[in-house]
């Protein structure tokens, strides 16, 4: 899941964004506060240096994160990578997991596609999620894409053919970015609730300053593995039979990795038009954490003329919440439709966008 600091859902579209009818300077003055920085850290996002962990203290705040502190048992059990072996002529088709959750979300459409189709799928969950917190941010979006094009490679190399990434979330952050650094590695994207820009613009201009202050300042940089931020969990995830079971999702995160997500926004929109093999988004229309107007501003950029935006009833869960069976079949027969050659599926192209 995503994470998104603040309320957790307010019914009005404007309060959403977290602006209100009635204080709608509140993020002008935020932004304009800051503009000088800000344009600096737009123009080259992921400048700020990596912090090592190895040299920080257990804890540095009264009430801030203990860095030797284990991660749920429940949470690091999940983490593990799975393996549904196919066949042997089948695809291999690589989940990843969001940011604060592990690939648990994906079990259920990959056991589909491994026991329907034939596929092998491995799941992993992104780096870091295995130990403690210190594990945790060890881990940046520099790490996350780099793993992801390594077991890309791995396939490549076992097979001869391109891996098929599917990515829920900050996942599919992650592969867009590795599809653009290392075309040659994927032949095809699926990417569900993936959050080019948070939807909350407050929360976003709160994450630049931030970014911006820990840039300038080494004290502040390395107080941020320290300070955790909630996640938004709303109450039909609470509800949600993956979350009754024990700890199988983080209650907060350390602000540090909030800024490598916001670093990896930054970095995968500015990649887009690298991206060349064939892309479908699976986007919720009451996505919490992006809006499906976001989505379609940046899916015109991507590079590859075979992309498609499929939009759905439900919320950024929608891979547990939704009808899974269905999803897997309107999955199925996109990818089913791109093992023919381009050729052959005709000129009429393939981009498009459905409601």
């Amino acid at each position: 899941m995503e994470p998104e600091t603040g309320p957790q859902h307010i019914a009005p579209e404007e309060d959403r964004s977290g602006i209100t009818r009635s204080n709608p300077g509140i993020l002008s003055a935020i932004q304009g506060a800051f503009s000088a920085g800000m344009t600096r850290f737009r123009a080259e996002p992921g400048e700020t240096p990596e912090i090592d962990p190895t040299a920080l203290p257990r804890k540095a705040l009264s009430f801030g994160i203990d860095l030797e502190e284990e991660l749920p048992k429940e949470f690091v059990r999940h983490a593990q990578p799975v393996v549904l072996q196919g066949r042997v002529d089948a695809p291999v088709l690589q989940f990843y997991g969001g940011l604060g959750q592990t690939s648990l979300p994906c079990l259920e459409l990959a056991r589909l596609f491994n026991q329907q189709s034939g596929y092998t799928c491995e799941l992993y969950s992104l780096e870091g999620h295995q130990g403690s917190w210190r594990k945790i941010i060890a881990q940046s979006e520099i790490h996350w894409v780099r793993d992801v094009i390594e077991r890309a490679e791995r396939v490549l190399a076992e097979t001869g053919n391109p891996t098929t990434g599917f990515g829920f979330s900050t996942g599919g952050l992650t592969l867009l970015k590795a599809a653009a650094e290392r075309p040659e590695l994927f032949s095809k994207l699926v990417l569900i609730g993936t959050p080019l820009e948070l939807r909350n613009r407050v929360h976003v201009a709160a994450l630049e300053v931030a970014e911006m202050l820990a840039s300038h300042f080494t004290a502040l940089r390395m107080l941020t593995p320290y300070i955790p931020v909630p996640l938004a969990w709303n109450d039909l995830l609470v509800k949600n039979t993956f979350n009754a079971k024990g700890r199988r999702r983080l209650e907060f995160l350390p602000l540090s990795r909030f800024l490598c997500l916001k670093r990896l926004q930054l970095k995968t929109v500015a990649s887009l038009t690298r991206v060349s093999c064939p892309v479908i988004f699976v986007h919720g229309s009451e996505d919490e954490f992006s809006t499906p107007a976001t989505i379609k501003k940046h899916f015109g950029r991507l590079g590859t003329s075979d992309k498609y935006l499929h939009q759905v009833s439900g919320g950024h869960m929608l891979i547990l919440d939704g009808d899974v069976v269905r999803l897997y079949g309107e999955l199925e027969r996109w990818l089913e439709a791109r093992s023919v050659p381009a050729a052959v599926r005709g000129a009429k192209g393939a981009s498009n966008v459905s409601q």
